[in-house]
């Protein structure tokens, strides 16, 4: 998971006071698409070991008190995205 779904798109979370589901759901099913699921397999790739979520949220989330938002939003759009594919 990069940077844009949380900083850098025109729609980023940071300009939705941070909620992120819509933004991080559209991402990381782009990502399951193009190279982290195998094809025509429901199984991630081997060569991928670890998913972060949101790198350093502590210096990108301001006010502080919603850095657990955007996690959580996230963290929730990334199990969706999972859910939908099956």
């Amino acid at each position: 998971q990069s940077d844009w779904p949380f900083i850098q798109a025109l729609d980023a979370c940071m300009r939705s006071n941070w909620y992120c589901y819509n933004q991080v759901y559209d991402s990381y099913s782009l990502n399951l698409a193009r190279g982290f699921l195998l094809d025509g397999n429901r199984s991630y790739h081997p060569a991928l070991k670890a998913v972060i979520l949101l790198n350093e949220p502590d210096l990108k989330v301001h006010p502080r008190q919603l850095t657990c938002r955007a996690v959580a939003s996230a963290f929730d759009a990334v199990l969706q995205a999972e859910k939908d594919l099956g």
